[in-house]
């Protein structure tokens, strides 16, 4: 059976800054989506999509290419992926840009997510084989450790999605399950997800789509968890099927998936996706 096909909702046109690409594409604690705009010198641009750009100056020792979030205040936090032993690499700046504390989440951060309450979740790529996935305090003290409270080794966190319960959901390599994290208790969802190397998640009832994988970067894998069995689909954009070679930056929220295809941003919602999966 070939795939399904499921059209991208359009939505706001970005506005790119000159010489200056995309870094991060994320919701905020409030849910809002924002695009940071990097340049690879510390200069950051953050756009509220839709809305409008606001300049950034980074303090001290700029991150060529750091992962921002914001708190639900307005406060921002500014992560360097890269650091040494005792460097302080997240910054927490004020919601008038100017610095309040820093501390050290150390190195080869992946992604990170502020959830509802504030906390920091921040999941690591494999040049980092201790960390795994942590939870931080807004000052910077580790509150929840994935790996040592779920039993399982985590080289790299493929995957991270705040639910609309406020639960964080987790994708980690080598063993490729799915685990949803409420509170301080780890529920593993799946021993071993459908799909190899997703690296976005929406969950929502009986229902989890994986976007992307090893084989194509922007395809989506919808499981039925009640079935145990799933269907591929194949994204569309303006009438042309995304390039599986050429990851569309994606963020995702809630039972949302915001893709960043060319200058326009498309939305995918979960019970859109389901209904057009069930009535093909």
């Amino acid at each position: 059976m070939p795939p399904i096909s499921f059209a991208l909702t359009p939505g706001p046109i970005v506005r790119r800054p000159p010489d200056h690409h995309v870094s991060t594409m994320f919701y905020d604690a409030r849910g809002e989506l924002l695009l940071s705009w990097a340049n690879g010198t510390g200069s950051l641009l953050i756009e509220r999509v839709g809305t409008m750009h606001e300049a950034i100056a980074l303090k001290g020792s700029p991150a060529r290419f750091p992962v921002v979030q914001r708190f639900s205040d307005g406060r921002w936090l500014l992560a360097d992926p890269r650091c040494r032993k005792d460097d302080l690499n997240c910054q927490i700046l004020s919601p008038a840009l100017e610095p309040l504390h820093a501390f050290h989440a150390g190195d080869a951060i992946h992604q990170v997510i502020i959830d509802r309450d504030d906390n920091i979740w921040i999941g690591y790529f494999d040049e980092n084989t201790t960390a795994g996935l942590l939870r931080f305090s807004a000052d910077g003290r580790i509150t929840f450790d994935f790996g040592a409270s779920s039993g399982l080794w985590v080289l790299d966190l493929y995957a991270m999605y705040l639910d609309r319960t406020g639960a964080v959901w987790a994708h980690p390599y080598p063993d490729l399950c799915l685990a949803r994290i409420s509170g301080e208790t780890v529920t593993k969802t799946l021993d071993e997800s459908p799909v190899k190397g997703a690296r976005a998640i929406l969950a929502g009832g009986n229902h989890v789509a994986f976007f992307g994988s090893y084989e194509d970067d922007n395809g989506v894998f919808l499981l039925d968890l009640s079935r145990g069995t799933g269907d591929a689909v194949v994204l569309t954009a303006d009438g042309k099927e995304l390039d599986p070679d050429s990851p569309a930056p994606i963020a995702t929220q809630r039972e949302t998936a915001s893709l960043l295809v060319g200058d326009t941003v498309h939305a995918l919602h979960l019970s859109d996706l389901i209904r057009a999966v069930e009535g093909n």
